[in-house]
């Protein structure tokens, strides 16, 4: 049940800062890329 709602939390605030005057940051986050290269692991946030 928690579990539940802290995803639909995330999902609220990722709908409004996607679609709010700072969406420029959103997609700047969302093209980060994390994970180990050495693994083929180095994925962006939006993946």
């Amino acid at each position: 049940m928690i579990a539940a709602l802290a995803l639909a939390l995330a999902l609220a605030l990722a709908l409004v800062w996607a679609n709010a005057p700072w969406q420029d940051a959103y997609v700047a986050t969302s093209e980060t890329v994390v994970g180990p290269a050495v693994l083929h692991l180095d994925l962006s946030l939006a993946r």
